[in-house]
């Protein structure tokens, strides 16, 4: 009888010792499936702010251009949207 004993607790710790293990893999698993998703949610948000500095920059440029266009024109040959001139203008 003692050697069944002996065979069941050395089976039950085998058996304990693997769970541990496969609770560390899960929990280190786990871990790096965190870290990677930080990493790749970090990589986004950071190209998207890029790009939306980058627009809003041309936008600028673009409104400056129209304004220091639109200020150069004599007063009654304004063009109306589209490039079709204006009823009465020059």
């Amino acid at each position: 009888m003692e050697h069944q004993d002996k065979t069941a607790s050395e089976h039950d710790r085998q058996y304990e010792t693997a769970l541990e293990e496969i609770a560390r893999e899960t929990r280190a698993t786990s871990v790096r499936t965190w870290a990677v998703t930080g990493v790749v949610a970090a990589v986004l948000l950071t190209v998207m702010y890029v790009v939306t500095t980058y627009r809003a920059e041309e936008d600028a440029e673009h409104r400056s251009a129209v304004n220091s266009e639109m200020q150069s024109r004599p007063g009654g040959a304004q063009d109306a949207p589209g490039g079709i001139p204006r009823p009465g203008g020059v």
